[in-house]
Protein backbone atom coordinates (compact mmCIF):
# COMPACT_ATOMS: atom_id res chain seq x y z
CA UNK A 1 0.00 0.00 0.00
CA UNK A 2 1.22 3.74 -1.01
CA UNK A 3 1.53 5.89 1.86
CA UNK A 4 -0.85 8.38 2.26
CA UNK A 5 -2.77 11.56 3.58
CA UNK A 6 -6.53 11.88 3.78
CA UNK A 7 -8.71 14.78 5.47
CA UNK A 8 -12.44 14.36 4.49
CA UNK A 9 -14.25 17.48 5.49
CA UNK A 10 -17.34 17.03 4.17
CA UNK A 11 -20.49 16.62 6.06
CA UNK A 12 -22.69 14.07 5.05
CA UNK A 13 -26.81 14.45 5.93
CA UNK A 14 -27.98 11.02 3.87
CA UNK A 15 -31.50 9.30 3.75
CA UNK A 16 -35.20 10.13 2.13
CA UNK A 17 -36.03 13.68 3.35
CA UNK A 18 -32.95 15.34 4.62
CA UNK A 19 -33.18 18.00 1.90
CA UNK A 20 -35.02 19.95 4.10
CA UNK A 21 -31.85 20.66 5.79
CA UNK A 22 -30.83 22.37 2.61
CA UNK A 23 -32.11 25.81 4.23
CA UNK A 24 -30.70 25.16 7.61
CA UNK A 25 -27.35 24.14 6.41
CA UNK A 26 -26.96 26.90 4.02
CA UNK A 27 -27.45 29.31 6.67
CA UNK A 28 -24.43 28.05 8.82
CA UNK A 29 -22.28 28.63 6.18
CA UNK A 30 -23.07 32.06 3.94
CA UNK A 31 -25.57 34.68 3.30
CA UNK A 32 -26.31 34.88 -0.06
CA UNK A 33 -26.06 31.64 -2.61
CA UNK A 34 -25.76 30.65 -5.97
CA UNK A 35 -27.91 27.67 -7.12
CA UNK A 36 -25.61 25.90 -10.03
CA UNK A 37 -28.85 23.54 -11.48
CA UNK A 38 -29.42 22.67 -14.85
CA UNK A 39 -31.81 23.85 -17.74
CA UNK A 40 -34.92 21.72 -17.84
CA UNK A 41 -34.97 19.04 -15.28
CA UNK A 42 -34.76 20.50 -12.45
CA UNK A 43 -37.25 23.21 -12.47
CA UNK A 44 -40.43 20.42 -13.98
CA UNK A 45 -39.95 18.52 -11.16
CA UNK A 46 -40.13 21.20 -8.79
CA UNK A 47 -36.75 20.89 -7.09
CA UNK A 48 -35.28 24.06 -8.09
CA UNK A 49 -38.84 26.01 -6.39
CA UNK A 50 -38.46 23.98 -3.06
CA UNK A 51 -34.31 24.65 -2.55
CA UNK A 52 -35.03 27.96 -3.20
CA UNK A 53 -38.22 27.98 -0.90
CA UNK A 54 -36.23 26.24 1.50
CA UNK A 55 -32.82 29.23 1.50
CA UNK A 56 -35.85 32.16 1.57
CA UNK A 57 -37.48 30.22 4.31
CA UNK A 58 -33.63 30.08 6.26
CA UNK A 59 -33.34 34.36 5.60
CA UNK A 60 -30.27 33.26 2.56
CA UNK A 61 -30.96 34.89 -0.62
CA UNK A 62 -30.49 32.75 -3.73
CA UNK A 63 -29.08 33.42 -7.33
CA UNK A 64 -29.76 30.81 -9.59
CA UNK A 65 -28.10 29.61 -12.51
CA UNK A 66 -29.50 27.13 -14.64
CA UNK A 67 -26.82 26.18 -16.95
CA UNK A 68 -25.45 23.23 -16.04
CA UNK A 69 -24.73 20.95 -19.38
CA UNK A 70 -24.04 17.32 -20.03
CA UNK A 71 -20.49 16.94 -20.23
CA UNK A 72 -20.32 20.75 -18.42
CA UNK A 73 -18.33 23.68 -20.58
CA UNK A 74 -15.21 25.56 -19.49
CA UNK A 75 -16.94 28.59 -20.71
CA UNK A 76 -19.89 27.98 -19.08
CA UNK A 77 -18.31 27.50 -15.47
CA UNK A 78 -16.21 30.92 -16.62
CA UNK A 79 -19.70 32.71 -17.10
CA UNK A 80 -21.15 31.64 -13.69
CA UNK A 81 -18.37 32.42 -11.99
CA UNK A 82 -17.96 36.00 -13.58
CA UNK A 83 -22.17 36.07 -12.45
CA UNK A 84 -21.25 35.08 -8.64
CA UNK A 85 -18.30 37.39 -8.82
CA UNK A 86 -21.37 39.79 -9.97
CA UNK A 87 -23.55 39.21 -7.38
CA UNK A 88 -21.35 38.91 -4.58
CA UNK A 89 -22.37 35.30 -3.54
CA UNK A 90 -20.96 33.76 -0.64
CA UNK A 91 -21.70 30.49 -1.00
CA UNK A 92 -22.30 27.71 -3.93
CA UNK A 93 -24.71 24.99 -3.84
CA UNK A 94 -24.99 22.09 -6.62
CA UNK A 95 -28.47 21.00 -7.59
CA UNK A 96 -28.32 17.87 -10.29
CA UNK A 97 -26.05 15.78 -11.25
CA UNK A 98 -22.15 15.39 -11.50
CA UNK A 99 -22.36 17.85 -14.01
CA UNK A 100 -23.94 20.15 -11.69
CA UNK A 101 -21.34 19.59 -9.03
CA UNK A 102 -18.55 19.60 -11.29
CA UNK A 103 -19.75 23.01 -12.38
CA UNK A 104 -20.47 24.36 -9.29
CA UNK A 105 -16.31 23.56 -8.26
CA UNK A 106 -15.27 25.15 -10.84
CA UNK A 107 -17.57 28.23 -9.86
CA UNK A 108 -16.63 28.12 -6.42
CA UNK A 109 -13.12 28.03 -7.02
CA UNK A 110 -12.77 30.85 -10.21
CA UNK A 111 -15.58 33.17 -8.70
CA UNK A 112 -12.46 33.39 -5.57
CA UNK A 113 -9.69 33.66 -7.87
CA UNK A 114 -10.89 35.73 -11.20
CA UNK A 115 -8.99 33.73 -13.39
CA UNK A 116 -10.38 31.58 -16.06
CA UNK A 117 -11.14 27.85 -15.03
CA UNK A 118 -8.56 25.75 -17.86
CA UNK A 119 -6.12 28.10 -15.73
CA UNK A 120 -6.25 25.01 -13.09
CA UNK A 121 -7.07 21.97 -14.87
CA UNK A 122 -4.62 19.31 -14.95
CA UNK A 123 -4.12 18.54 -18.55
CA UNK A 124 -4.91 20.10 -21.66
CA UNK A 125 -3.12 22.71 -23.96
CA UNK A 126 -1.87 25.99 -22.89
CA UNK A 127 -2.62 24.99 -19.13
CA UNK A 128 -0.68 26.79 -16.14
CA UNK A 129 -2.08 25.03 -13.37
CA UNK A 130 -1.77 27.86 -11.07
CA UNK A 131 -2.04 26.95 -7.59
CA UNK A 132 -5.54 27.19 -6.18
CA UNK A 133 -6.03 27.49 -1.86
CA UNK A 134 -9.08 28.76 -1.93
CA UNK A 135 -13.11 28.71 -3.01
CA UNK A 136 -16.16 29.63 -2.06
CA UNK A 137 -18.14 27.16 0.08
CA UNK A 138 -19.86 24.39 -1.52
CA UNK A 139 -23.09 22.01 -0.65
CA UNK A 140 -23.70 19.30 -3.00
CA UNK A 141 -27.32 18.06 -3.37
CA UNK A 142 -27.13 15.24 -5.69
CA UNK A 143 -30.25 14.01 -7.78
CA UNK A 144 -29.36 10.85 -9.35
CA UNK A 145 -26.49 7.97 -8.34
CA UNK A 146 -24.03 8.12 -10.91
CA UNK A 147 -20.87 10.26 -10.82
CA UNK A 148 -19.70 10.65 -7.01
CA UNK A 149 -18.75 13.97 -7.66
CA UNK A 150 -20.50 14.80 -4.38
CA UNK A 151 -18.17 12.97 -2.43
CA UNK A 152 -15.15 14.42 -3.77
CA UNK A 153 -12.36 16.99 -4.72
CA UNK A 154 -12.28 16.66 -8.77
CA UNK A 155 -14.36 18.05 -11.32
CA UNK A 156 -14.52 16.76 -15.21
CA UNK A 157 -15.22 19.88 -17.37
CA UNK A 158 -14.41 19.83 -21.87
CA UNK A 159 -13.15 23.11 -23.10
CA UNK A 160 -15.03 22.43 -26.58
CA UNK A 161 -13.17 24.55 -28.50
CA UNK A 162 -10.43 22.31 -28.74
CA UNK A 163 -12.15 19.32 -27.74
CA UNK A 164 -10.21 18.59 -24.45
CA UNK A 165 -11.97 17.01 -21.24
CA UNK A 166 -9.86 17.56 -18.28
CA UNK A 167 -9.80 17.18 -14.69
CA UNK A 168 -9.77 19.95 -11.84
CA UNK A 169 -9.25 18.92 -8.69
CA UNK A 170 -7.80 20.15 -4.91
CA UNK A 171 -8.67 19.99 -1.42
CA UNK A 172 -10.86 23.42 -1.11
CA UNK A 173 -12.96 21.54 -3.99
CA UNK A 174 -14.45 19.53 -1.30
CA UNK A 175 -18.02 20.51 -0.74
CA UNK A 176 -19.04 21.30 2.81
CA UNK A 177 -22.01 19.72 3.11
CA UNK A 178 -23.49 16.53 0.79
CA UNK A 179 -26.90 16.15 1.33
CA UNK A 180 -27.96 12.83 -0.18
CA UNK A 181 -31.52 12.30 -0.41
CA UNK A 182 -32.52 9.61 -2.22
CA UNK A 183 -36.77 10.88 -2.72
CA UNK A 184 -34.90 13.11 -5.10
CA UNK A 185 -33.86 10.52 -7.55
CA UNK A 186 -37.15 8.69 -7.99
CA UNK A 187 -37.92 10.75 -11.16
CA UNK A 188 -35.04 10.04 -12.89
CA UNK A 189 -35.57 8.11 -16.12
CA UNK A 190 -34.58 4.58 -16.56
CA UNK A 191 -32.07 5.55 -18.90
CA UNK A 192 -30.04 8.00 -17.09
CA UNK A 193 -30.34 5.69 -14.01
CA UNK A 194 -28.97 2.95 -16.07
CA UNK A 195 -26.15 5.30 -17.23
CA UNK A 196 -25.59 6.42 -13.77
CA UNK A 197 -24.81 3.26 -12.56
CA UNK A 198 -22.78 2.08 -14.48
CA UNK A 199 -20.63 5.57 -13.86
CA UNK A 200 -20.95 3.93 -10.35
CA UNK A 201 -19.38 0.63 -11.19
CA UNK A 202 -16.34 2.04 -13.57
CA UNK A 203 -15.07 4.61 -10.73
CA UNK A 204 -15.43 1.48 -8.01
CA UNK A 205 -13.64 -0.82 -10.36
CA UNK A 206 -11.33 1.82 -12.41
CA UNK A 207 -8.73 2.47 -9.71
CA UNK A 208 -9.01 -1.53 -8.95
CA UNK A 209 -8.03 -2.99 -12.09
CA UNK A 210 -5.73 -0.10 -12.52
CA UNK A 211 -3.36 -0.96 -9.91
CA UNK A 212 -1.80 -4.10 -8.60
CA UNK A 213 -0.90 -2.90 -5.35
CA UNK A 214 -1.71 -4.56 -2.11
CA UNK A 215 -4.51 -2.67 -1.20
CA UNK A 216 -6.75 -5.72 0.60
CA UNK A 217 -9.46 -3.59 2.55
CA UNK A 218 -9.87 -0.88 -0.66
CA UNK A 219 -10.25 -3.74 -3.10
CA UNK A 220 -12.76 -5.52 -0.83
CA UNK A 221 -14.76 -1.86 -0.76
CA UNK A 222 -14.75 -1.44 -4.72
CA UNK A 223 -16.01 -5.30 -4.98
CA UNK A 224 -18.59 -4.42 -2.84
CA UNK A 225 -19.82 -1.23 -4.55
CA UNK A 226 -20.20 -3.16 -7.43
CA UNK A 227 -21.88 -5.64 -6.11
CA UNK A 228 -24.15 -3.29 -4.32
CA UNK A 229 -24.97 -1.64 -7.79
CA UNK A 230 -25.27 -5.00 -9.62
CA UNK A 231 -27.88 -6.76 -7.18
CA UNK A 232 -29.88 -3.40 -6.88
CA UNK A 233 -29.85 -1.11 -9.83
CA UNK A 234 -32.01 -4.13 -12.10
CA UNK A 235 -34.84 -3.31 -9.08
CA UNK A 236 -34.43 0.51 -10.23
CA UNK A 237 -34.50 0.20 -13.60
CA UNK A 238 -37.80 -2.22 -13.36
CA UNK A 239 -39.88 0.16 -10.83
CA UNK A 240 -37.87 3.81 -10.49
CA UNK A 241 -40.02 4.50 -7.38
CA UNK A 242 -38.66 1.51 -5.08
CA UNK A 243 -36.67 3.74 -2.64
CA UNK A 244 -35.02 0.95 -0.45
CA UNK A 245 -32.90 0.46 -4.47
CA UNK A 246 -32.56 3.85 -5.13
CA UNK A 247 -31.22 4.40 -1.61
CA UNK A 248 -28.59 1.44 -1.62
CA UNK A 249 -27.46 2.94 -5.36
CA UNK A 250 -27.00 6.52 -3.93
CA UNK A 251 -24.83 5.34 -1.01
CA UNK A 252 -22.98 3.63 -3.53
CA UNK A 253 -22.37 6.20 -6.17
CA UNK A 254 -21.17 8.61 -2.83
CA UNK A 255 -18.40 6.19 -1.94
CA UNK A 256 -17.18 4.83 -5.45
CA UNK A 257 -15.45 8.00 -6.31
CA UNK A 258 -14.47 8.57 -3.04
CA UNK A 259 -11.04 8.72 -1.35
CA UNK A 260 -12.31 6.44 1.32
CA UNK A 261 -11.68 3.75 -1.76
CA UNK A 262 -8.98 4.99 -3.35
CA UNK A 263 -6.54 5.58 -0.25
CA UNK A 264 -3.34 4.10 -0.52
CA UNK A 265 -3.47 2.82 -4.24
CA UNK A 266 -2.21 5.26 -6.23
CA UNK A 267 -4.42 4.36 -8.83
CA UNK A 268 -5.98 5.57 -12.31
CA UNK A 269 -8.95 5.89 -14.54
CA UNK A 270 -7.96 4.13 -17.34
CA UNK A 271 -11.85 3.62 -18.59
CA UNK A 272 -12.34 6.86 -17.47
CA UNK A 273 -9.73 8.63 -19.27
CA UNK A 274 -10.84 7.23 -22.84
CA UNK A 275 -14.37 8.18 -22.62
CA UNK A 276 -13.39 11.49 -21.06
CA UNK A 277 -11.40 11.88 -24.53
CA UNK A 278 -14.37 10.20 -26.19
CA UNK A 279 -17.09 11.97 -25.53
CA UNK A 280 -14.92 15.44 -25.50
CA UNK A 281 -15.37 14.80 -29.60
CA UNK A 282 -18.90 13.21 -29.38
CA UNK A 283 -20.58 14.85 -26.81
CA UNK A 284 -22.03 11.29 -25.87
CA UNK A 285 -23.77 10.65 -22.67
CA UNK A 286 -20.75 9.91 -19.98
CA UNK A 287 -22.69 6.90 -18.52
CA UNK A 288 -23.23 5.13 -22.38
CA UNK A 289 -19.79 6.14 -23.18
CA UNK A 290 -18.48 3.88 -19.50
CA UNK A 291 -20.76 1.27 -20.37
CA UNK A 292 -19.36 0.91 -23.86
CA UNK A 293 -15.29 0.92 -23.00
CA UNK A 294 -15.89 -1.10 -19.91
CA UNK A 295 -16.58 -4.70 -21.19
CA UNK A 296 -14.26 -4.60 -23.53
CA UNK A 297 -11.26 -2.91 -21.54
CA UNK A 298 -12.00 -5.55 -18.88
CA UNK A 299 -11.71 -8.40 -21.34
CA UNK A 300 -8.41 -6.42 -23.17
CA UNK A 301 -6.65 -6.46 -19.63
CA UNK A 302 -8.00 -10.07 -18.41
CA UNK A 303 -5.82 -11.81 -21.96
CA UNK A 304 -2.45 -10.85 -20.11
CA UNK A 305 -3.35 -9.71 -16.38
CA UNK A 306 -6.64 -11.82 -14.69
CA UNK A 307 -5.29 -11.76 -11.19
CA UNK A 308 -8.37 -8.70 -10.51
CA UNK A 309 -10.96 -10.71 -12.87
CA UNK A 310 -10.44 -13.76 -10.78
CA UNK A 311 -11.16 -11.79 -7.41
CA UNK A 312 -14.06 -10.09 -9.08
CA UNK A 313 -15.37 -13.18 -10.45
CA UNK A 314 -15.65 -14.89 -7.42
CA UNK A 315 -15.97 -11.77 -4.90
CA UNK A 316 -18.72 -9.85 -6.94
CA UNK A 317 -20.50 -12.67 -9.52
CA UNK A 318 -20.28 -15.68 -6.74
CA UNK A 319 -18.52 -18.01 -9.38
CA UNK A 320 -16.69 -20.91 -7.96
CA UNK A 321 -15.23 -22.51 -11.25
CA UNK A 322 -12.64 -25.34 -10.47
CA UNK A 323 -10.07 -26.69 -12.64
CA UNK A 324 -9.80 -23.23 -15.12
CA UNK A 325 -6.98 -21.44 -15.46
CA UNK A 326 -6.55 -18.17 -13.95
CA UNK A 327 -7.00 -16.72 -17.53
CA UNK A 328 -9.93 -18.32 -17.83
CA UNK A 329 -11.64 -17.66 -14.53
CA UNK A 330 -10.96 -14.27 -15.13
CA UNK A 331 -12.82 -14.24 -18.49
CA UNK A 332 -16.19 -15.49 -17.02
CA UNK A 333 -16.22 -12.35 -14.49
CA UNK A 334 -16.01 -10.37 -18.06
CA UNK A 335 -18.91 -12.74 -19.43
CA UNK A 336 -20.96 -12.03 -16.12
CA UNK A 337 -20.29 -8.28 -16.80
CA UNK A 338 -21.81 -8.23 -20.41
CA UNK A 339 -24.72 -10.70 -19.41
CA UNK A 340 -25.72 -8.34 -16.64
CA UNK A 341 -26.15 -5.67 -18.76
CA UNK A 342 -27.56 -7.21 -21.88
CA UNK A 343 -30.34 -8.28 -19.54
CA UNK A 344 -30.98 -4.66 -18.12
CA UNK A 345 -30.66 -3.04 -21.67
CA UNK A 346 -26.81 -1.43 -20.90
CA UNK A 347 -24.82 -3.07 -23.16
CA UNK A 348 -24.19 -0.88 -26.78
CA UNK A 349 -21.33 -0.85 -29.27
CA UNK A 350 -20.01 2.78 -30.31
CA UNK A 351 -22.32 2.09 -33.57
CA UNK A 352 -25.28 2.41 -31.46
CA UNK A 353 -24.15 6.11 -30.34
CA UNK A 354 -23.42 7.12 -34.21
CA UNK A 355 -19.71 6.85 -34.02
CA UNK A 356 -17.38 5.64 -36.33
CA UNK A 357 -13.19 4.55 -35.85
CA UNK A 358 -12.68 8.54 -38.24
CA UNK A 359 -11.42 10.34 -34.99
CA UNK A 360 -10.01 7.03 -33.15
CA UNK A 361 -6.33 7.89 -33.60
CA UNK A 362 -6.91 11.62 -32.78
CA UNK A 363 -8.67 10.28 -29.70
CA UNK A 364 -6.01 8.35 -28.26
CA UNK A 365 -3.48 11.20 -29.13
CA UNK A 366 -5.70 12.97 -26.62
CA UNK A 367 -6.05 10.68 -24.04
CA UNK A 368 -1.76 10.31 -23.92
CA UNK A 369 -1.57 13.88 -24.16
CA UNK A 370 -4.10 14.69 -21.43
CA UNK A 371 -4.01 11.65 -18.82
CA UNK A 372 -0.48 10.11 -18.92
CA UNK A 373 0.99 12.26 -16.15
CA UNK A 374 -1.58 10.48 -14.26
CA UNK A 375 0.48 8.00 -13.45
CA UNK A 376 1.32 6.72 -16.22
CA UNK A 377 4.89 5.95 -17.81
CA UNK A 378 6.31 4.72 -20.89
CA UNK A 379 4.39 5.83 -22.89
CA UNK A 380 1.36 4.15 -21.26
CA UNK A 381 -1.31 5.02 -19.38
CA UNK A 382 -1.76 3.51 -16.04
CA UNK A 383 -3.17 0.08 -16.13
CA UNK A 384 -3.52 -3.62 -15.83
CA UNK A 385 -1.83 -3.56 -18.90
CA UNK A 386 0.31 -1.56 -21.26
CA UNK A 387 -2.26 0.80 -22.74
CA UNK A 388 -0.46 3.71 -25.14
CA UNK A 389 -2.00 5.35 -28.15
CA UNK A 390 -2.30 2.08 -30.14
CA UNK A 391 -3.63 -0.05 -27.53
CA UNK A 392 -6.16 2.71 -27.21
CA UNK A 393 -7.17 2.34 -30.76
CA UNK A 394 -7.37 -1.48 -30.18
CA UNK A 395 -9.57 -0.74 -27.47
CA UNK A 396 -11.98 1.52 -29.65
CA UNK A 397 -11.85 -1.02 -32.74
CA UNK A 398 -13.12 -3.41 -30.58
CA UNK A 399 -16.06 -1.07 -29.28
CA UNK A 400 -17.52 -0.11 -32.84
Amino acid sequence: MECFELSLNTKILFGPGKMKMLGKSAAAIGHKAMLVTGRRAMKELGHIGRASALLREAGVECVTYERAEPNPRTSTVDEGAALARQEKVDLIIALGGGSAIDMAKGIALCAKTGRPVFDYVMGGSDFKRTPHDCALPIIAVPTIAAAGSEFGDGAVLTRWETHEKVVLAGPHLFPSVLICDPELSLSVPRGLSGDGGIDIIAHAMDNYISNTATTPLQDFFSEAVMKTVIENLPRVLANGGDLEARTQVLWASTLANSWVIGAGKNGAGPMHFIEHCLSGHYDISHGRGLGIIMPVLWRFNCETNPEKYVKIAKGVFGICGTGLSERAMGMLAVDALEEWMKENGLLFRLRDVGIDSSKFKTIAADCMRIYESFGGEGGSLRNARHLGASEIVEVLNRAL
